[in-house]
C-alpha cells in the first residue's frame, strides 16, 4: 500500500493533468482532464465513489476549473488586484460547485470562506505542488516521500491552524438543521448547464497551484 489517500492522489493527477494540457498549449477545455482523472481514480479504488472526501475535492476541482475564470474576469474588470483576484475567484468557484453537498452532509454553511481562503488557497497550493513532486518522487525511489512528509508537516500546520483560526470567529458559521438532497439535482443540474456554457465558450486555465491564471485576454495583461 502505498498510503496515499483519494484526495492526496487527486491533487497530484489533477496538477500533472492540467501542466500537461498547458504545456501542450492545447485548448484549455479541462472537462476531458477532470473526466481523465476521475475515471483513473475511480479504476484504482471504485469504493472512493461513496467517500464524501472524495466526492466534495472532485466537486471543488470542478468548481474551480470552470467557474474560477469568469469569477477571475468579473474581479478584474473592477481593478481588483491580480494576485486577490486569483485566491477569491478559485476560492469561489470550488465554494460554488462543494458547498451545496458539504452543507448535505455536514450541516453547517460557512460565513468566512471568501477571507479564509486568502490564507487558505496559497498554502493550499504549497502542499499540492509538494503532494505532485512527492508522488513522483516516491515512485522513483520510496524514502524520498519521508523527506516529503518531513518538508510538509510545518505548512500542514499552518493549513490546519489557519482552518481553527477563521472557524472560531464570531459568525462564522450557522448550522442548517433541514437541508433535502432534493434540493441537489436541480441545483447541480444548474451547475452542470453553467458549466457546458463557459466550457463551449473555451475556459482559461488554472496553474497547478491555483493562484494564476493563464492564457488570459490581452486587456487583463496591461492592467
Amino acid at each position: 500500500a502505498t498510503g496515499f489517500t483519494a484526495p492526496v492522489l487527486r491533487s497530484p493527477l489533477m496538477a500533472m493533468l492540467f501542466s500537461l494540457v498547458v504545456f501542450l498549449d492545447r485548448d484549455r477545455n479541462f472537462l476531458a482532464p477532470l473526466a481523465y482523472a476521475l475515471a483513473a481514480l475511480l479504476l484504482y479504488e471504485p469504493a472512493w465513489a461513496r467517500d464524501i472526501g472524495f466526492e466534495l475535492s472532485f466537486l471543488a476541482t470542478a468548481g474551480i476549473v470552470f467557474f474560477a475564470p469568469p469569477a477571475y474576469d468579473a474581479l478584474r474588470r473592477i481593478r481588483v488586484p491580480r494576485s486577490v483576484a486569483g485566491l477569491l475567484s478559485v476560492g469561489a468557484g470550488a465554494q460554488i460547485a462543494s458547498t451545496p453537498l458539504a452543507v448535505f452532509y455536514f450541516g453547517i454553511l460557512s460565513f468566512v470562506s471568501p477571507l479564509a481562503n486568502l490564507v487558505i488557497v496559497p498554502l493550499s497550493g504549497v502542499l499540492t505542488a509538494g503532494g505532485l513532486a512527492a508522488y513522483v518522487a516516491t515512485i522513483a525511489y520510496a524514502p524520498l516521500g519521508e523527506i516529503y512528509d518531513a518538508a510538509s508537516y510545518g505548512v500542514t500546520v499552518a493549513l490546519l491552524e489557519s482552518t481553527r483560526f477563521f472557524a472560531a470567529l464570531p459568525g462564522a458559521w450557522t448550522r442548517i438543521e433541514v437541508f433535502d438532497a432534493i434540493w441537489l439535482l436541480p441545483y447541480y443540474l444548474a451547475c452542470a448547464a453553467a458549466a457546458i456554457f463557459i466550457a463551449r465558450r473555451g475556459v482559461r486555465a488554472v496553474d497547478a497551484t491555483g493562484l494564476n491564471m493563464t492564457a488570459a485576454p490581452e486587456r487583463w495583461q496591461n492592467a
